[in-house]
């Protein structure tokens, strides 16, 4: 498969194609497998999820499961935690609206 037709059929981004040819592909030029597509797929969910490029390359580069379950697992808490945040502010903007509401508070 040519890049044109990655890019096109199986929705990869430009930018992950320029990364992953400079960072791991070492077959031939201008030539993708299906391994290459297995790896840019995860690279892609890898970005979506969050990990910066150097993460990425940390995480491709773990020797063993349990270091990339251990970046995963503190995605997860960065996430959960922005998650947290956003609760606490839906909490204050109700109180808000409740209080305007009720003719106290509004200004």
């Amino acid at each position: 498969m040519t890049r044109e037709e990655a890019e096109r059929c199986c929705g990869i981004p430009k930018s992950i194609l320029d990364e992953y040819e400079q960072l791991w592909h070492s077959g031939q030029p201008d030539h993708y497998d299906e391994r290459d597509i297995e790896t840019l797929s995860l690279v892609v969910t890898l970005h979506d999820i969050g990990l910066s490029t150097q993460e990425v390359k940390v995480y491709m580069a773990a020797p063993h499961d349990s270091e990339r379950l251990r970046m995963l697992e503190r995605l997860r808490q960065r996430e959960l935690d922005q998650i947290h945040h956003a609760e606490q502010q839906l909490e204050r903007i109700d109180w808000l609206r409740h209080e305007i509401r009720k003719g106290i508070g509004g200004i």
